[in-house]
């Protein structure tokens, strides 16, 4: 039986990661597209994409990039990560988070700073796209954040937590 790393296993979006990824401009410079498909490999450079791969980022995109149209959704992905704006950045992350399809999705704040527009697609995503062998623990400070109604909540109230 194959090793596989616990690094692929677990794919994870946190507010350290948002605030580490890098923002560059000029060369080296990572365009959406790119910083989403370094969620395959848990880099935060660039390494070439298998088609598989490729494939998989565009469906992504199709499904949770701005804009109304599959051409406004690909223009998106060709900017320049360092170039979008905060909420479309974290847009981004979440999505390099769920590119490669962990068996392990740790969502840490994950909506920080959306949109309501993009806070819904992203909600309907989770809901509708993940596969049955995929769990996710879900932080949020937002009970209404929260993608599912019928999980199991655990919640932390003054410094106490429960089981709700």
């Amino acid at each position: 039986m194959p090793t596989v790393s616990l690094e692929r296993q677990v794919s994870v979006f946190t507010p350290e990661i948002y605030s580490a990824f890098p923002r560059r401009f000029g060369p080296g410079a990572l365009t959406v597209a790119d910083a989403i498909g370094t969620g395959f490999y848990g880099t935060y450079s660039y390494r070439r994409l298998t088609l598989e791969q490729a494939t998989k980022r565009a469906k992504l995109i199709s499904e949770l990039a701005p804009g109304e149209t599959e051409d406004q959704k690909l223009r998106w992905s060709e900017r320049l990560f360092a170039e979008l704006p905060p909420s479309e950045q974290s847009l981004a992350l979440l999505m390099r988070t769920l590119v490669h399809g962990a068996p392990l999705l740790i969502l840490d704040e994950a909506f920080g700073g959306m949109d309501d527009r993009m806070i819904r697609l992203a909600s309907d995503y989770l809901r509708n796209n993940l596969s049955s062998d995929q769990a996710v623990i879900f932080v949020s400070h937002w009970e209404h954040e929260v993608p599912w109604s019928n999980v199991k909540t655990y919640m932390i109230e003054n410094g106490i937590g429960r089981v709700v």
